[in-house]
């Protein structure tokens, strides 16, 4: 019971130059309920991170970017146990010009998750997680075939949490996408993407996106679509973001 306290705020702070671009920024909260016989319900959130542009006018941009975030929570159910999420993103990207119309982009991002939890016991579990993508693609290339971009992509991502659950998993994706116009009226975009990997249950497969648009009698306008996909989530996103978790 109680009436909850929250307060926070954010900053950022930045310059930009002809080859240099850079930003600070950062955030805090904190949320507070009613003090109980157990402990005290409530959680203190910390960010702070600095995205760095290199050559930002130029063909060839360099984007590299740091960003540490913290979860303190108190479980006044468990003895006020402090539960803590930390990690320390890291990421960058070139991206290339080539012309008005085709470009290519390739990113890096790494992920340690540190989380410090109770479960019948104070423990402590660590995640490393790998992900690269690279993309291509070219617009305007003609007024029927008006767009192509070729994907790749993969993530390696480590534990070591207990036998029980998976403690690690490779997933690599690829696939093409097209957007076909007829006209200002009628446009179709079609996708196709292939996903595998090892660790989890991801044997090969292919999903198929269709995205059909079509407008007629002026202003109305009829949308069909048909989407298949698989989606991995993250260990970051899960024992990130989530308070009051037990991932063993």
């Amino acid at each position: 019971g109680g009436t909850p306290n929250t307060y926070g705020g954010w900053g950022l702070f930045g310059q930009e130059f002809k080859e240099l671009q850079y930003l600070f920024s950062g955030y805090y909260s904190t949320w507070g309920g009613q003090a109980t016989s157990g402990g005290f319900d409530g959680d203190r959130k910390y960010s702070g991170g600095l995205d760095v542009k290199i050559f930002p006018s130029s063909p060839f941009t360099l984007s590299l970017s740091g960003n540490i975030t913290q979860t303190d929570a108190e479980l006044p159910y468990q003895s006020s146990i402090r539960e803590l999420h930390q990690t320390f993103e890291q990421n960058a990207a070139l991206g290339w010009k080539i012309s008005d119309q085709v470009q290519v982009l390739a990113k890096i991002s790494n992920q340690p998750t540190t989380l410090s939890y109770w479960d019948q016991g104070a423990k402590t579990n660590e995640t490393q997680e790998l992900e690269g993508q690279f993309k291509f693609s070219a617009e305007d290339i003609d007024p029927f075939f008006n767009q192509l971009s070729l994907e790749a992509g993969g993530r390696r991502s480590n534990s070591d949490f207990s036998s029980s659950v998976p403690n690690g998993y490779n997933w690599t994706w690829f696939g093409l996408q097209t957007y076909l116009k007829q006209g200002e009226n009628l446009a179709l975009t079609a996708k196709l993407q292939g996903q595998g990997g090892d660790g989890l249950n991801l044997p090969l497969k292919f999903y198929p996106v269709l995205d059909l648009m079509w407008r007629f009698f002026g202003k109305s306008q009829l949308n069909l679509y048909w989407r298949t996909d698989r989606y991995v989530d993250s260990f970051h996103n899960t024992f990130m973001n989530p308070e009051h978790i037990s991932p063993e």
